[in-house]
């Protein structure tokens, strides 16, 4: 006659507490399963996959990124300060207008050269400024124009208004 050991029980195949270590974690055969384990894989990686997360879509050196910062400070200046006639502003507005408009490449940050480096064509640059600065001033000049006298304007120098 055979005695049954009554801590012997027979447990399903994947059930027993030590073929887990995380608690209350259960063996399933469905697709989740696959996802549950996969975090536990490791990951493959080529050099040039890992290293692809570092770099940047848009390549500039440093150099470059200063350069477009200078030619975009000098463009702000300018078109911010348009109409500036006094004190600091008008200072900023006129240096971006100088710098813009010389034509000497002889030093490594002008005009000439920081465009031609980024690749925009400075003459283009140039004339587009310029039109648009001729465009401000008259939408500024029109703005002036009071609704009474339309057929007229007004044109100030120094302090004093005269109807033209």
């Amino acid at each position: 006659m055979r005695v049954k050991n009554k801590g012997s029980r027979r447990r399903p195949l994947g059930s027993s507490p030590s073929a887990y270590w995380v608690r209350g974690l259960r063996l399933s055969v469905g697709p989740d399963s696959e996802k549950v384990f996969a975090i536990f894989q490791p990951d493959t990686l080529t050099r040039d996959q890992f290293y692809s997360t570092y770099v940047r879509t848009f390549h500039l050196e440093p150099e470059k990124i200063l350069m477009l910062a200078v030619l975009r400070d000098a463009v702000s200046c300018f078109q911010e300060n348009l109409g500036a006639t006094e004190g600091k502003k008008r200072q900023l507005f006129l240096d971006a207008n100088e710098w813009i408009m010389d034509e000497d490449s002889s030093y490594f940050y002008s005009f000439e050269n920081i465009c031609d480096l980024l690749g925009f064509a400075p003459s283009y640059m140039r004339r587009g400024l310029v039109s648009w600065k001729a465009r401000t001033i008259r939408q500024r000049e029109q703005q002036r124009v009071s609704p009474i006298n339309s057929g007229r304007r007004m044109i100030s120098k120094g302090g004093d208004s005269v109807w033209a």
